[in-house]
């Protein structure tokens, strides 16, 4: 240990807010764990890339062509109806309420089960020891029982099996 390097005791660290680590903090507080959860945006980080930009804004933009693919083709069901345009700045909006109400709610979940959120990057420092650098401010130096790492995952192309773009 470094002089002035003081660690914290965690019970169980959880690195990650994304469906992975969230639902793992969850069911460990759920079992009477004291539980840490870290992650790179701190509890806006809730709900990870799926829910905050990925999946679940994808399934409502796909939601929304395909609402305005059937008012197109209504008319063959005796369905006289008329598209006049699709509203883009209402889109954002309708895409925004739905991550905004969905990642309040993991992060009321997390606040209900008394897991503290630490924001900021995780790195080893030993078996059972790490430090969190936050984007600003003191880094914290935490000792640990127990560990999940859920930082999820980047696809990678594999030499031997060139994408093909279809």
């Amino acid at each position: 240990m470094v002089v002035g390097q003081l660690e914290e005791g965690v019970d169980f660290l959880v690195v990650g807010a994304g469906p992975g680590g969230y639902a793992a903090a969850l069911r460990a507080a759920q079992l009477g764990r004291r539980v840490t959860l870290v992650d790179r945006d701190g509890a806006d980080g809730a709900g990870g890339v799926c829910l905050r930009v990925g999946c679940i804004p994808s399934k409502a933009l796909i939601e929304a062509a395909d609402t305005a693919e059937k008012v197109r083709g209504a008319d063959k069901f005796g369905i006289r109806a008329t598209l006049d345009a699709v509203d883009l700045k209402q889109f954002q909006r309708f895409k925004a309420n739905v991550v905004s109400d969905l990642t309040n709610g993991v992060r009321g979940l997390l606040k209900a089960a008394k897991v503290d959120i630490i924001e900021g990057e995780f790195r080893f420092n030993g078996t059972d020891k790490g430090v969190v650098t936050p984007a600003e401010g003191q880094a914290r130096f935490l000792n640990f029982k127990d560990l999940v790492l859920a930082t999820g995952s980047r696809p990678i192309v594999l030499k031997d099996l060139p994408l093909d773009g279809e």
